[in-house]
């Protein structure tokens, strides 16, 4: 009897010593270590996972739209701290209005890709017979696109800390809270005794179980939202409470790192007019890499479209450009810097003037003026055309300002930027005294305008004696105001 007693003694003397052996943490030391693995995480990584999902819901004023609907989905991430890369496919039963189950080999496709300047929405649907798609190119993308860019698109973000209701990761969010403490006693989950953090946002109501034998991850984590839900891709005043968790979380090492790798994931939500959806969905990472070489990789290309697929732009007002484009490989979108407009061009193209460049060479132009005529001194270049009103005024001023701007050391060239008769141009130029050098474009005229940088017509680019951009699109009253203030420095 005694020595039974003994060993109870003994096992509660161990399960307490158990209970007390973990480090007592305050919760900005727990938010420290948590914020430090998912730094090393998130640094640089491409991951590949695989979802199942169950949905159910009552939506558009009480339709039935779901009803327990099953669907997949593979998708894999790239990132890299600054751009991301992120691919989707998806199958099942994913539209109940058809009531049909869509195979794998069959499944809708979308992807986003965000390289630092350009943000990319491409989508397929083979199921419905169109399997090559259709690109957006955002030339304003939203805040979200750009710096939410796990949260935004990464099914299965919760994993790794970014929870419904924002886009920033958990522990910078709770880091600014007032109402934010660790409770006193740890709790077990999945077998781990873990340090339980609550916290008590504008609106939302944080628990988070961290896990200091997988290198303080989330092992299970919820968020509750009431009347103030953050506008998360749902218009702010529609949404009336919204639930959101992770549980039976999984790990495994890779690289002296815990990385979470499974988990269960629920997204509860309703709205003021009685609309409700339920989500429950299966989350297995695949595959992960830690800090691999994107650009050998070419992760943040946009490989993945088809030939053929329709272009849509759409401008910073949210509307749709009316140019219409088809993707080639062989052509390349290139951010305009000077106006935000995004133009399409074949890849070997590239603008070469601008602001601190050196003048190029007059490659593809006929222009005869010695070089001793610009030895030492600013050059004024006017690209134009004659058949335009404008350009004819411009030139005309141009010739009026001559005698001045030699007399300030600038000399003034000026190339027909669109196709002409060579005997107009030279009549045109004797009829109207021009005397400075005229010349003209021979080459492939819009291949030339663009690598020269020319967006509108008359444009002006002004040069320092050393022949270095020091301004470019200039009015004449722009002209006269940086020649003015220059001669008063």
């Amino acid at each position: 009897m005694k020595a039974g007693l003994s060993i109870i003694l003994l096992s509660l003397c161990c399960i307490s010593l158990r209970a007390f052996a973990a480090e007592k943490l305050t919760v900005t030391e727990l938010l420290d270590r948590y914020t430090a693995n998912q730094d090393k995480i998130q640094k640089s990584f491409i991951i590949k996972s695989e979802v199942s999902s169950v949905y159910s819901g009552i939506v558009f004023g009480g339709t039935l739209r779901a009803d327990k609907l099953k669907e997949y989905g593979a998708c894999e991430l790239r990132f890299d701290g600054a751009r991301t890369s992120y691919c989707f496919y998806r199958w099942g039963q994913i539209d109940a209005s058809k009531k049909q189950f869509i195979p794998r080999n069959e499944a809708s496709y979308y992807s986003t890709l965000w390289d630092g300047q350009k943000y990319f929405h491409y989508q397929t649907h083979a199921s419905s017979g169109d399997s090559v798609g259709t690109v957006t190119i955002y030339q304003k993308p939203k805040e979200e696109q750009t710096k939410g860019l796990i949260s935004f698109d990464y099914c299965g973000h919760e994993v790794f800390g970014f929870l419904y209701g924002e886009y920033k990761r958990v522990d910078s969010i709770l880091r600014k809270v007032a109402t934010l403490y660790v409770r006193k006693t740890l709790e077990k989950v999945n077998g781990s005794d873990c340090y339980v953090i609550n916290a008590i946002t504008k609106g939302g109501k944080y628990t988070l179980w961290i896990d200091p034998q997988h290198g303080y991850n989330i092992a299970k984590a919820q968020v509750f939202w009431g009347e103030n839900v953050p506008p998360y891709g749902i218009p702010h005043w529609r949404v009336k409470n919204a639930f959101n968790s992770i549980s039976d979380v999984c790990f495994k090492e890779i690289d002296d790192l815990w990385v979470p790798v499974e988990a269960e994931i629920v997204l509860n939500r309703s709205w003021h007019n009685g609309e409700w959806t339920k989500q429950t969905w299966h989350h297995r990472l695949t595959d992960i890499i830690l800090n691999p070489d994107h650009d050998v990789l070419e992760s943040f290309i946009p490989n993945d479209i088809k030939n053929g697929a329709k272009i849509r732009i759409l401008n910073s007002e949210e509307k749709y450009l009316e140019e219409e484009y088809t993707w080639q490989d062989s052509m390349k979108f290139v951010p305009d810097q000077w106006d935000g407009h995004i133009k399409y061009v074949p890849k070997d193209w590239s603008i070469q003037v601008g602001v601190d460049k050196p003048l190029p060479r007059f490659e593809g132009i006929r222009l005869n003026f010695p070089n001793e005529q610009t030895k030492d001194k600013a050059i004024l270049l006017c690209f134009f055309d004659i058949n335009q009103r404008p350009s004819r005024n411009c030139i005309k001023q141009l010739t009026q300002k001559a005698a001045a701007l030699e007399e300030k050391g600038i000399a003034v060239v000026t190339v027909q930027a669109s196709e002409v008769d060579e005997d107009k141009l030279i009549e045109w130029t004797k009829t109207n005294n021009i005397h400075f050098p005229v010349g003209a474009i021979t080459a492939d005229i819009e291949k030339t305008r663009f690598t020269w940088g020319v967006r509108s017509l008359p444009w002006l680019i002004l040069t320092d004696k050393q022949h270095t951009v020091i301004a470019e699109g200039l009015t004449l009253a722009e002209l006269d105001e940086k020649l003015s203030s220059s001669s008063k420095r």
